[in-house]
């Protein structure tokens, strides 16, 4: 008799645990999740009945994109364009604003390894099968700017400034 491989995985509402649940699904596990909130800030949310996938960047009130996760939207795009679910991926901001830019701190205090891998995991949208739209309002500068060029669409409103 065989067995079908399960998995547990837990959800806090960030970019990890969202990319280790489509990564198991992918690999064809039969996935049980845990979800807990404990405020992490920027996550993946699918709806595949819709077949959509939303990148939320939620680090309010500018959503000011981390040096760990520019990596973290890499990942979670390979991951989506693996994910047989989805066929569109929306990048947006919770709030006013899609992006006002980087974490210049982290920037500043990160290895020459790392910022030579800045551009490669900003234009992961741009590596997609899919299409990714990118939904811009408010602020959209620095590395906010450079994901969204790196969409295949990006839609604006009145209230968009670059």
């Amino acid at each position: 008799m065989t067995r079908e491989a399960r998995a547990i995985v837990l959800l806090s509402g960030g970019l990890d645990s969202a990319v280790t649940l489509a990564s198991a699904t992918h690999e064809g596990y039969a996935c049980h999740a845990l979800t807990v909130d404990y405020g992490q800030r920027h996550r993946v949310e699918i709806d595949a009945a819709r077949e959509r996938a939303d990148i939320v960047l939620d680090r309010p009130p500018f959503n000011v994109v981390s040096m760990l996760a520019r990596e973290q939207l890499r990942i979670a795009f390979e991951a989506l364009d693996a994910d047989e679910r989805v066929r569109v991926i929306v990048v947006r901001g919770q709030g006013e604003h899609f992006s006002s830019g980087g974490d210049i701190k982290g920037f500043l205090a990160a290895t020459p390894e790392k910022v030579s891998q800045l551009a490669w995991n900003i234009a992961a949208p741009a590596r997609c099968s899919k299409p990714v739209i990118g939904a811009n309002r408010g602020y959209c500068f620095g590395v906010g700017f450079e994901v969204s060029l790196a969409c295949d669409f990006r839609i604006v409103t009145d209230t968009t400034q670059y």
